[in-house]
């Protein structure tokens, strides 16, 4: 499709190197960097708890509460939250210039989602992390203690935050296969440049 035909997509699991990615290529490829993380804020000032209820229930609820939740319904109920943001998410796309070549990244961008928004299957890729390099990664971000110190069991915490992300990977996984979209595993042994070069060839980047 025509509109939005200018936007590049980089979706995947939390932790997988999506911002860190769209950065580097934004910054060697002269595209606008878009990232879903940090419009959060806005989209919820923009959002209403009647017209998105899992927006406002996991953004409002507390670290313990998110983390001792079943597994199931983590997963569940974070899909939910990203369906609830994504027309939030289209409305700033759309406020671009059509010659604005944009990159946009973030975990709201669903396989299903964005699928019917490509003109060129080619135009988005999504990376997921692989449960060792995800546990490693995360227990090495300090920001990560902080977070689990606010639950009753941090082992426990950690432990539903993980499988949470694993079994989230492995949805969006089967989502992109089913639409002959590109998935990238990040597992650590490849460097930035090395994901950067694979991310250039998927999407067909080429320097003005």
């Amino acid at each position: 499709m025509k509109e939005l035909a200018q936007i590049l997509w980089i979706g995947g699991s939390p932790c997988a190197g999506k911002s860190t990615l769209a950065v580097t290529l934004a910054q060697r490829y002269g595209l606008t960097h878009y990232s879903c993380d940090d419009a959060l804020l806005l989209h919820l000032r923009r959002s209403n708890p009647s017209t998105h209820p899992m927006l406002h229930k996991l953004s409002n609820s507390s670290w313990n509460e998110l983390w001792t939740r079943p597994v199931e319904r983590q997963i569940r109920e974070e899909l939910a939250f990203y369906r609830e943001e994504l027309p939030l998410i289209l409305e700033d796309l759309r406020a671009f210039s059509p010659d604005t070549a944009v990159i946009a990244e973030g975990t709201a961008l669903l396989p299903d989602l964005v699928a019917p928004l490509l003109h060129d299957r080619r135009r988005g890729v999504w990376l997921l992390p692989s449960v060792s390099f995800q546990r490693e990664h995360y227990a090495r971000r300090p920001w990560v203690g902080d977070i689990l110190r606010q639950c009753a069991d941090p082992e426990r915490a950690f432990d539903h935050w993980m499988r949470r992300d694993s079994g989230f990977a492995d949805t969006v996984e089967a989502s992109a296969k089913a639409r002959d979209l590109s998935v990238l595993r990040v597992d650590g042994t490849q460097s930035v440049e090395e994901m950067t070069a694979i991310a250039t060839d998927v999407l067909c980047l080429s320097a003005s």
